[in-house]
């Protein structure tokens, strides 16, 4: 039953995460956001490190239900027995580390363009290899 639930529960992230997608495109928060950073400094660093946690902040809050009912579910079927406020304080935790790892990545995305316009994919991809990895243990 828990297994089951947890299917549905996945399928149903996948879509509402395609549709908040559409909706921050259609919304057009992402270049909002971007006027946002231009505003604030000339730096292209610095633009960055106001853009993409804003972009990644506001993705992972409307995600926030799908994570909250998933909780629920563990703790339903006895798959957990951590509190919720010990759980919202993991989820804080985990959106820190996952800000700053994104912002990096964003940052090394946007030298690499600059650097390599027609190769970039091929260079980033090379670069965010060894980052995935770290990233992936680090979360353990």
């Amino acid at each position: 039953m828990y297994a089951h639930a947890r299917h549905e529960l996945y399928f149903l992230d996948a879509a509402y995460s395609l549709l908040l997608l559409v909706m921050i495109l259609q919304l057009r928060i992402a270049p909002l956001y971007r006027d946002w950073a231009v505003q604030w400094t000339d730096s292209d660093f610095g633009q960055i490190v106001i853009f993409a946690p804003l972009l990644f902040l506001t993705i992972d809050i409307l995600s926030l239900p799908i994570e909250i009912w998933e909780h629920r579910l563990a703790l339903q079927y006895q798959q957990s027995i951590q509190g919720w406020n010990s759980w919202l304080s993991d989820w804080a935790k985990s959106e820190g580390v996952e800000i700053a790892i994104a912002s990096l990545m964003v940052w090394i995305l946007f030298v690499v363009i600059r650097k390599s316009p027609r190769k970039w994919w091929f260079w980033f991809w090379i670069a965010a290899v060894p980052l995935i990895i770290w990233a992936q243990l680090l979360s353990l």
